[in-house]
């Protein structure tokens, strides 16, 4: 058992403060054990440094299995980094040398692993194969010792079923990842706090709105060690978009500022992308801050963090447009574009991102004044979402959706009205706008 599995992380970097400051090449398994943590915690050059220094160490100390596995773990870190930097590239030679080693590296090594293995998938927008990794990887969950890469691995299996609507498993892989980290942690520790995020996000779309308030207050207190970006999605995003909701407008902008901050800082453009994206929800985008109304190329779609940054960007020039009050002409081609986008997300292969897509469609039509076809394409959408019970999604839409969706009973379309969806109806009637 190493030292990053017997203690938390935070713990290890305090013993890193006390270690001497001069380099040392003859325990390359501590400084693994702390570049791993640097790594997790969001410190690339110190975690560089250690890394450095364990691979001079290992260069000339033979290739008994248990060196080649150091070495294979090293490079695996550098993987870990490219995560929390919100890339793809170079994860399939890590996941590759580890899954060759699989037989003799830690389990706690091959749960990280298959992390990266799940994230790489997300965005390659595979998610059943994200999930398979992660049931993959459970016998080594119950054979690891450290609690920290298990965490990450429901978060991951989370993530790809929230984006397959699958909203119970997601619900259920955050609860988990939560109830693992607060045992282990014995209270409100880092893995507590990180999951708060994911879990937040997700009771706020439910429109669970004081649970949501209170798990991303928790996460926000990490800062620059929140996990990778789509921790701090949450934390900055939804955070903001939830206290603007709250009246809470002052904190709402302050928690968009320091998104912004942390976006610059680290470079993470996806990060940057979402803060802008709430600025102009929240109508607090200026000249400085507005969005490049280019169209953005769709040639990357591959890299799915790529891909979603543009589709960002393609729903803050929307919506910026909407606030404009261009003339018929302008609002034409606006719906031009919103067309394009939804077009280019594939229902069946994502379908969260189709429907919130679809949504924005429907405020497009609404403002332009074609109401009728707005209620049209809006009522299946509104059905599907009282299935799911998501509830923010639709209200978050515009205001032309929301103003529509809270009219559907007295609107409707000819269809009649189930009573899942008139307890939804009446659900959208109560929440905040």
């Amino acid at each position: 058992m190493d030292l990053l599995e017997q203690s938390q992380m935070g713990t290890l970097l305090g013993l890193a403060a006390k270690l001497p400051t001069k380099p040392t090449t003859d325990r390359p398994r501590l400084q693994i054990a702390l570049a791993w943590a640097h790594a997790l915690l969001h410190h690339p050059r110190d975690a560089e440094q250690f890394l450095s220094i364990a691979e001079t160490a290992l260069v000339s100390a033979g290739d008994d299995p248990a060196t080649v596995d150091m070495r294979v773990e090293a490079a695996f870190i550098r993987a870990t980094v490219t995560v929390f930097d919100d890339e793809i590239d170079g994860l399939d030679e890590a996941v590759e040398g580890c899954m060759a080693r699989a037989s003799t590296l830690r389990p706690w090594v091959l749960c990280g692993a298959a992390d990266v293995a799940s994230f790489r998938a997300i965005y390659r927008f595979d998610f059943d194969d994200a999930r398979r990794w992660q049931k993959w990887a459970l016998p080594f969950h119950q054979r690891s010792s450290g609690p920290f890469s298990v965490i990450y691995g429901y978060c991951m299996a989370g993530i790809a079923a929230r984006e397959q609507l699958d909203l119970p498993a997601a619900e259920a892989s955050f609860r988990h990842a939560m109830a693992l980290a607060t045992d282990a942690e014995k209270g409100l520790g880092y893995g507590t706090r990180l999951t708060a995020a994911l879990l937040g996000d997700l009771l706020y779309e439910q429109g669970h709105l004081a649970e949501a308030d209170r798990l991303l207050d928790r996460s926000h207190t990490l800062g620059a060690e929140g996990g990778t970006v789509d921790f701090m999605l949450a934390t900055y995003g939804t955070g903001a978009r939830l206290k603007r909701l709250l009246g809470q407008g002052e904190a709402a902008k302050s928690r968009l500022d320091e998104g912004a901050r942390l976006a610059q800082r680290l470079r993470l453009p996806r990060l940057e992308a979402r803060v802008a994206n709430e600025r102009v929800r929240a109508g607090l985008a200026s000249s400085a801050q507005a969005i490049d109304r280019g169209i953005r190329p769709r040639s990357d779609r591959d890299n799915g963090i790529v891909l979603l940054t543009s589709e960002l960007e393609e729903d803050s020039m929307i919506r910026e447009a909407l606030t404009a009050q261009s003339d018929v002409q302008d609002l034409e081609a606006v719906y031009a574009r919103v067309l394009a986008l939804v077009e280019s997300i594939d229902s069946q292969a994502r379908p969260r991102a189709f429907l919130n897509a679809a949504l924005l469609r429907v405020e497009v039509l609404a403002v332009a004044g074609r109401e009728e076809a707005a209620l049209t394409a809006l009522w299946p959408l509104t059905e599907q979402c009282a299935r799911l019970g998501l509830v923010r999604p639709v209200l978050d839409a515009g205001s032309a959706v929301s103003r529509l969706a809270r009219g559907l009973r007295t609107h409707g379309v000819g269809a009649p009205v189930s009573s899942v969806l008139d307890e939804y109806l009446a659900e959208l009637e109560q929440q905040p706008t």
